[in-house]
């Protein structure tokens, strides 16, 4: 999922494979660059994963249609999905154009993202948003869908008070009883939030707004993370971290230095027995890692415990996004010699970090010895080769 805090996508693009064998922990200085393998020449924009791509296969789920899906909108807004073969990590069809699940979707750079994936109990489903059908794309005619798989074939529409909405950012926790999904008014900054799953529940208007629609839910919670811009001490206003209880209204800042950050990811890391950790990018330049850590005192607070940067011909970071392999908690990101995260004029780079100080890693996957690409919105699939996790990128 894409946010303008991590940069948001720019154009379609090619996929090319990559290895990442760093996994072991390799030194960066002794690390080879991963190997990069075209899968298809098909373009594609905003690419997003059912479940199946942490390693864990299940052909008969999703009544038979299996978990190692992905969907993306093409330029003529129709919604598909394809698969992934969950031994060699390709892509079949290799155009991608498997099922199609709905017409009249915004492309992802419409809004800012596309379809993504609902996970809860039943079967996976998706949302995104949608044109009203014949008519011209207005804030009237755009609203949030809803696409489930019943009888044998894609069922798909507006939700029930989804017109005038867009990007809908849903829980992803596989087997939560109560799904969520937030979204945000086409008009305005304003930030909703329901139930999902075989009911829908009431629309809630949060009592914030986020910066770039840069929200995310909690895996298993009912909590948000979020970046919004305050005044800092100077006066200027500042992208900072937020917490939100969607079951409380509980609201709690989690940052207040006077600099910008840029995106979060929030979940439960196993490396540091099960606490809440979460991750953003310090103008632009650091990527930092919290924790709810017990203190002295007994107590638990938001603890600063890792820090990284990239390497100074290419410092600048962008869309870090999480997964667990063999236990620990692995981020890759990005790296370019341009802040403008926007710029697809300059070559980009991939890099892997782990967020442990105890066992820190670094490594850039692509650089010196590598081909001069811009790559874009890296994503993970992880196959049936338990110990190697094999990772998608977008490149020119």
């Amino acid at each position: 999922m894409p946010s303008e805090s991590f940069g948001s996508r720019r154009s379609s693009w090619r996929w090319a494979w990559g290895l990442a064998a760093a996994l072991a922990g390799a030194a960066p200085a002794q690390a080879q660059p991963a190997t990069e393998v075209l899968v298809t020449t098909a373009r594609f924009g905003d690419m997003e994963f059912d479940w199946g791509r942490d390693g864990v296969y299940c052909r008969q789920c999703n009544g038979g249609q299996g978990n190692n899906r992905f969907n993306w909108v093409d330029r003529q807004g129709r919604l598909w999905i394809a698969h992934i073969d969950p031994d060699s990590g390709f892509i079949t069809p290799s155009n991608g154009r498997g099922q199609l699940v709905d017409t009249n979707v915004a492309y992802y750079s419409d809004f800012g993202n596309g379809p993504e994936w609902l996970f809860w109990e039943g079967d996976s489903q998706l949302v995104y948003t949608k044109y009203v059908d014949y008519l011209n794309p207005t804030p009237q005619t755009t609203g949030v869908a809803l696409a489930s798989w019943a009888n044998g074939a894609w069922q798909a529409g507006f939700i029930e008070g989804g017109m005038e909405h867009i990007t809908p950012a849903p829980s992803q926790s596989v087997g939560d009883p109560v799904p969520r999904m937030v979204y945000a008014r086409v008009t305005g900054p304003q930030i909703y939030w329901r139930t999902m799953g075989d009911t829908l529940g009431p629309e809630t208007k949060s009592p914030w707004n986020s910066v770039g629609l840069s929200v995310r839910w909690v895996p298993d919670s009912p909590l948000l993370a979020f970046v919004n811009g305050v005044p800092g001490s100077d006066g200027k206003r500042y992208q900072q971290i937020f917490l939100f209880n969607s079951e409380t209204n509980a609201l709690e800042q989690l940052t207040f230095e006077d600099e910008q950050k840029r995106g979060v990811f929030m979940f439960r890391a196993p490396e540091f027995g099960g606490d809440l950790t979460y991750f953003t990018v310090a103008n632009r330049t650091e990527f930092r890692v919290y924790r709810y850590m017990l203190q002295p005192g007994g107590q638990r607070a938001w603890t600063l415990v890792h820090r990284v940067r990239g390497p100074a011909e290419a410092p600048f970071l962008a869309t870090p996004e999480p997964f667990t392999h063999n236990g620990r908690t692995w981020v890759y990101m990005t790296l370019s010699s341009d802040k403008r995260a926007s710029d697809i004029e300059v070559p980009t780079d991939l890099a892997l970090t782990s967020i442990d100080p105890a066992r820190p890693v670094f490594r850039r996957l692509t650089g010196s010895g590598s081909p001069r690409r811009l790559r874009q919105d890296p994503e993970y699939y992880i196959t049936s080769q338990d110990r190697k996790s094999k990772r998608l990128n977008s490149s020119h």
